[in-house]
Formats: structure tokens, C-alpha cells, sequence
């Protein structure tokens, strides 16, 4: 259920009775590997084009002792936002769009500790992986490949390099611009509570939306009511009770227009004003 708050757009599902969060991580750096020209190296992954709008996958051909086509792969660098927290993480998936060749194949993670990445950091991820995945390539238009949580609760390491490949011979299109790019979509489950707005606005968000905003988080678990975001009515000095300072605060502009003691909200300072004090008289 979507809540729109200005220019802030705070985005939260309801599933199996719990609330959460959806965070999509695009890839700081992509590229398409490519083997040596060398004769009999059309297995192999030699150099890389980085960035490009699309990313074609394949598996190398061989005939009669020959290469008959090149095999190619698809890699991608994520950087983890650092705020996120891991440990609320429900689910994962490595998902985008295709076109083309479809069948089985690899994905390789591997924790890499730099924001950019060389051919020789995709050979070292397929050689000594943190997780190597067999998977089936779709014949539909996307994919969507899950990969277990502990890939990240099991580490703070920032950079995730994810190089994927295909068995088949025939080519495969990644798209790599765009929504439809490869992605990861991580899944939290977050603790909700009560979120004070800087107009007194009450809305139930996780503590980190609220917080990444600027507004005032009162609480896992405490919910909205009419006053939740509202001040002590009448304690001026904010000491958490309406008391005798407070009521010869009051005193002193009786009769005036002044809007930081107006109680009633008609801008003038009557016996309506004293009269909300004397009521709310006490501890907060």
C-alpha cells in the first residue's frame, strides 16, 4: 500500500500477515565477457565490454576440433545500500529481462572488495565462488533466480559481483538498460510503528523510512492516533508538564495575537486559551 506525502513516497506490501519492504539494487558496473582470438581459446573469458545496453550469453561451439562460436557471459557488480538491514532480509532474487536461447546454466557470487570490476575479478568469481547456483533459464520474457539470505546476513562485505552463463549454444539477450536490467530485488520484513511528520502527521512506516526523511520515529509497534504526533497542549516550556511557568507564559501575552501560545488556534490569546491550559494542567 503505497503512502504519498508530499514528494515522499514511503512503498510497503502486506504478505502472509506481515509487513515489508521492497528494495531494488541495480548494478554499479555490467559487462560481457568475450574469449581470446587465439586459436582453440573460444571456451575461454579473455577481455570485457563494460556497460553495454544489452548482454548476450553463450555457451562455445565446437566442431571437428574447431571453434564454431564463442562463449560468452554476463556479469554484474551490486553494492549493497549500507542501510539496509540485513538481518530483516526475507528473500532475494537476481531478476530481470531476456529474449532469445533459453535453457540450463550457472550463476556465480562472489564478494568483491572494489566498486568497479576487471576480467580477471569475473575469472576469479567463477573459480572460487562464495555460491555457485546451477539454474534453468526461462523461455518467457523475464527471469527471476532466488538465492538464499544468508549470501548477505552472513557478511557485511558491500560489493556482490554476480556472473552468469549458459550451457546452450545459441545466443541469449540480457537486457541491460532500463527496468528490464538484471537487478537484485531484496525482500525485509520491517518492524512498523508510528511516524510523526514536521506538519504533526501521523503514518504507521518502518523506522529507517521514517528517519531517512528527517521525521521522528516514535516506536515499533505504536500505532497512530489523533494526538500521537501532537505536543503538550499548554507546556511551553517543554518540561513535560503544564504548570505555573507555563500559565504565566501565558499570562504575559493575554490579549495579543501570538501564535506560539495560541491553544485554540484563532490566533488571538483569550480566555479559550487559558481555559485549554487550566485542563490540560498537570504531568503530560
Amino acid at each position: 500500500m503505497p503512502i504519498q506525502l508530499g514528494a515522499i513516497a514511503l512503498c510497503l506490501s502486506l504478505t502472509a500477515g506481515l509487513q515489508a519492504a521492497s528494495h531494488t539494487v541495480h548494478a554499479i558496473h555490467s559487462g560481457q565477457t568475450t574469449p581470446s582470438s587465439n586459436w582453440g581459446s573460444c571456451c575461454g573469458t579473455y577481455s570485457m565490454s563494460s556497460n553495454p545496453t544489452s548482454i548476450i550469453i553463450e555457451d562455445c561451439t565446437y566442431m571437428g576440433g574447431y571453434c564454431m562460436g564463442d562463449s560468452k557471459k554476463g556479469a554484474w557488480l551490486f553494492e549493497i545500500p549500507s542501510s539496509l538491514d540485513r538481518s530483516l532480509v526475507t528473500d532475494i532474487a537476481v531478476t530481470g529481462q531476456r529474449s532469445g536461447a533459453y535453457g540450463s546454466g550457472h550463476i556465480y557470487l562472489h564478494w568483491h572488495n572494489a566498486a568497479q570490476m576487471t576480467v580477471a575479478d569475473v575469472n576469479d568469481a567463477m573459480s572460487t565462488p562464495d555460491l555457485l547456483m546451477p539454474i534453468n533459464w526461462p523461455g518467457s520474457s523475464t527471469y527471476s533466480f532466488p538465492i538464499p539470505t544468508s549470501v548477505l546476513q552472513s557478511t557485511d562485505q558491500q560489493y556482490l559481483l554476480v556472473v552468469a552463463r549458459t550451457n546452450v549454444e545459441s545466443p541469449m539477450t540480457l537486457t541491460n538498460y532500463g527496468t528490464g536490467r538484471t537487478h537484485l530485488l531484496i525482500n525485509t520484513s520491517v518492524g512498523m510503528g508510528a511516524c510523526c511528520a514536521s506538519n504533526g502527521v501521523c503514518f504507521e512506516a518502518e523506522q529507517l523510512s521514517c528517519e531517512n526523511v528527517g521525521f521522528t520515529f516514535l516506536g515499533e509497534g505504536v500505532e497512530c492516533t489523533s494526538n500521537t504526533c501532537t505536543t503538550c497542549a499548554g507546556d511551553y516550556d517543554e518540561s513535560g508538564a503544564v504548570d505555573i511557568d507555563d500559565l504565566l507564559s501565558l499570562l504575559a501575552v493575554f490579549g495579543t495575537a501570538n501564535d506560539d501560545h495560541d491553544l485554540n488556534g484563532d490566533g488571538m490569546i483569550t480566555v479559550d486559551d487559558l481555559l485549554v491550559l487550566i485542563a490540560a494542567f498537570g504531568n503530560c
